[in-house]
């Protein structure tokens, strides 16, 4: 269900492709804040029908200079710096194109775009989405179409997640997070999601403990870690540097599916039996966590 399928451990390492998800969050009367959920297809050869945050990974034309000038740098004009991704300056082109994919996903998955330098009305905005999203525009195309410019210092980069090497298909994927307004929508774009879900993390991580909402294990421990958050600026405040690379690796000696992750006694085999423990388990179809953060 989840794409979890451990894979050949005698086949090649496949490359991880570059991918972008960004967690919302929104202002809520009744809790600290709400996040977005997008639930993915059925039909979706990875992380089918699970409840996702926008993203995708990222496109060659999420290098290109026509969308690269639609960003508008006046709030950070050092907002691209590969540095900001902890990237080299070699990998200058890639790490913006991380910047692009994840307004363009969030756009095309949710409809939500973010950052924008002038109001634009709801009916163009749709247009223009529900035309990139038929391939007749490209992500620089639309933003020209609403004579808009798009901000990519609304978003923080908070963590980076790395498929475990034996997986057939693999991302290394930059997570960031954005505040949008308290009235702010959302439309699942039924191609990849077809249902939009604006959702307490602590309500989210109780529908998965209890069987009703699957999640891929990074997103269960990013809403674990924000349902801790009693405020959006505590959220936002959880990352004030470089997060650092997660990479989970299969415990091939359990007996139930284990994702291992940095900081567990067995992560690198060289922490002693019964120390420290930061792992994701799948039991009875449910992930269970033990450690912190993300």
């Amino acid at each position: 269900m989840l794409g979890l399928g451990l894979g050949d451990p005698s086949a090649p390492v496949a490359p991880a492709r570059d991918a972008a998800t960004v967690v919302l969050l929104r202002p809520f009367a009744d809790g600290p804040f709400e996040v977005l959920l997008l639930r993915r297809t059925g039909r979706a050869g990875f992380l089918a029908n699970a409840l996702v945050f926008p993203g995708g990974r990222v496109d060659a034309a999420d290098a290109e200079p026509a969308v690269i000038d639609r960003l508008d740098l006046t709030a950070d004009p050092r907002a691209l710096e590969p540095a900001r991704l902890g990237e080299a300056p070699e990998r200058a082109d890639a790490a913006r194109a991380l910047w692009v994919a994840a307004l363009r996903e969030t756009f095309e998955e949710s409809g939500v775009l973010l950052g924008m330098s002038r109001t634009v009305d709801a009916g163009a905005l749709d247009a223009a989405r529900d035309a990139l999203n038929r391939g007749e525009v490209t992500f620089a195309q639309a933003l020209e179409r609403l004579s808009a410019r798009v901000d990519p210092a609304r978003l923080r980069y908070v963590a980076r997640w790395i498929t475990p090497v034996v997986e057939p298909k693999r991302f290394d994927t930059r997570f960031f997070m954005a505040r949008v307004e308290a009235d702010q929508t959302a439309r699942p774009d039924e191609r990849e999601t077809t249902q939009s879900l604006w959702v307490t993390p602590a309500r989210a991580v109780a529908d998965a403990d209890a069987g009703d909402a699957p999640l891929a294990p990074p997103t269960y421990r990013v809403l674990l870690t924000l349902a801790r958050c009693d405020s959006i600026d505590a959220a936002l405040a959880l990352r004030d540097s470089l997060p650092p690379v997660i990479a989970p690796r299969f415990d091939t000696t359990a007996t139930t599916l284990t994702l291992l992750l940095p900081g567990d006694a067995a992560f690198d085999a060289t922490g002693e039996p019964g120390a420290a423990r930061n792992r994701i388990t799948l039991v009875d179809g449910r992930w269970r966590s033990e450690g912190e953060g993300f």
